[in-house]
């Protein structure tokens, strides 16, 4: 019996190998940062909406027909995306006018309209459909084939490397006085030094009034590195990352490490260690560690970035941005402030409160009233924008203080900042401005009924060592105040600059 190619069924899989690429690609080129298991969750979206497209277009065109046009609008919607980022990034008005929406949009409009009259008239959807198949599998694979060599050639023995620091026993005295600690990080809050450089902006009326509510500040409070990833590792095992830097491969950009050396920190570690209920509220930090008792409003942020990256590049409509993303973040922010606002003790064990929220961190969402606020995302720099929420930054925190010293007056507070604002640093030509800008945090803490010696100047390694010896009893040494610089354009974490002489002039 004589069997016929042209005949042989072929399976329709392009559309939904189509619909994972955009996540894959953002995946390969920000992947010492995200992990596989962090692209899981939309990869799984991706296909699930494009197989319920596929579906419905199945209700009007046979199979081969409603994959191919499904295929056509999201090559279209990948084409047009990275098309839109790329004229948006030029300064010409002639460009700018090119890729607004309105004029990229209709071209690509047009594109789709002659595209379907063509897959809807055509007979050679077979061919066409093994066609697709190819490419798509071939585009995947290509993807897959760069993913893997990234992790070959930059795998680290993570658990190796830190089962030393993970084993580290914990310093347990016997303590009469546990109070609950709540700990606020309002994420690249600048300091007085950076906002007056920057923005003519004076601190001094919120420094007051923390004052006013007895909380102590050094003169100058300083981050031990300019990136959140590295500032979270160091401050929450209130260590410098040497260690880790001098046996790494320096070309490795493999960012698990440090990520890995924040979910099992040993500040979290003290807190179990000494009875403490752990709750992790609005947490970029995925604290993996097992000594968290409960998760609330902790939306990944290493996923938030993965989502905010797929929208500003595949669906940059305001619309999407709005609902997608500035929504989004809002409801995260919204939860946190209204758990530290509703908070009630349980009283049957201390408790540790670590809330961090992304604030005055963008997006900017926030006027300095805290009403929404109406920014574009795809700026570069928005100084404006960042000044509004900033502000809105220290009107809440000091609701949040307030209220918690009213339903909870006994316990602590930290409030600090894991580094500056950095959206005008140049990486590239590092001035001295931009150390300031990297490094130039607040810090303040609330000690009630305790002698507090800050330090002039403050680091924040040293943060929680100055509570634990407080509090816990502990003879931590207090750590000499180092500043290390990591450039992030060319993703090299184990490549570490120590600035602490330079900036130490510039303060």
């Amino acid at each position: 019996m004589n069997i016929s190619f042209s005949k042989k069924k072929s399976f329709i899989i392009h559309p939904f190998l189509f619909a994972c690429f955009p996540v894959l690609f953002l995946l390969s080129i920000n992947s010492g940062e995200i992990t596989a298991q962090d692209a899981f969750i939309p990869i799984v979206i991706s296909a699930s909406i494009s197989f319920v497209f596929w579906i419905i277009l199945r209700c009007f065109l046979d199979g081969k027909k409603a994959g191919l046009l499904l295929s056509l609008f999201i090559l279209l919607f990948i084409i047009y995306g990275n098309v839109h980022n790329i004229l948006q990034s030029n300064s010409s008005d002639a460009i700018q006018f090119l890729s607004s929406n309105p004029v990229l949009g209709t071209v690509f409009l047009a594109i789709g309209i002659l595209g379907t009259i063509f897959f809807v008239k055509t007979k050679v959807t077979t061919e066409l459909n093994r066609i697709f198949n190819i490419v798509a599998i071939s585009m995947i694979a290509v993807l897959i084939f760069s993913l893997m060599f990234y992790y070959a050639s930059n795998w680290t023995d993570v658990d190796s490397i830190l089962s030393d620091f993970v084993e580290e026993p914990i310093i347990i005295n016997n303590v009469e006085e546990k109070p609950d600690v709540f700990v606020l990080i309002i994420d690249e809050f600048a300091g007085e030094k950076q906002l007056k450089m920057d923005f003519n902006y004076d601190l001094t009326p919120f420094n007051k009034e923390l004052e006013k509510r007895d909380f102590f500040m050094p003169d100058v409070s300083l981050a031990n590195y300019p990136h959140s990833f590295l500032s979270f590792a160091s401050t929450l095992n209130m260590s410098y990352l040497d260690s880790f830097v001098e046996d790494a491969d320096p070309n490795s950009k493999d960012m698990r490490l440090f990520i890995r050396f924040s979910d099992q920190n040993k500040v979290f570690r003290t807190f179990d260690s000494y009875g403490y209920k752990i709750t992790a509220v609005g947490s970029s930090v995925g604290y993996t560690g097992g000594n968290v008792d409960e998760y609330l409003c902790t939306y990944s942020d290493r996923i938030f970035e993965l989502r905010k990256n797929l929208v500003l590049t595949y669906l940059p409509v305001t619309i999407f941005n709005e609902h997608l993303l500035s929504q989004f973040h809002r409801d995260k922010l919204e939860c946190s402030f209204s758990y530290i606002e509703n908070y009630e003790s349980d009283g049957k064990r201390p408790h540790f409160v670590h809330t961090h929220l992304l604030l005055p961190h963008g997006p900017f969402i926030y006027d300095s009233e805290g009403n929404n606020a109406e920014r574009d995302p795809n700026l570069k720099v928005d100084k404006e924008g960042y000044l509004g929420q900033l502000k809105f930054a220290e009107k809440k925190s000091l609701e949040l203080i307030d209220s918690i010293q009213k339903r909870s007056p006994e316990s602590v507070i930290i409030i600090y900042s894991d580094h500056g604002y950095r959206q005008e640093i140049d990486q590239a030509n590092l001035t001295d401005e931009d150390l300031i800008r990297g490094f130039n945090v607040i810090s303040a803490v609330y000690f009630p009924d305790k002698d507090t010696d800050l330090p002039e100047k403050l680091s924040l390694v040293n943060l929680y060592r100055i509570f634990f010896n407080t509090y816990f009893d502990t003879d931590y040494e207090i750590l000499e105040d180092r500043q290390i610089w990591y450039n992030n354009i060319i993703p090299t974490p184990y490549v570490h600059i120590d600035v602490t002489d330079k900036l130490n002039s510039l303060i």
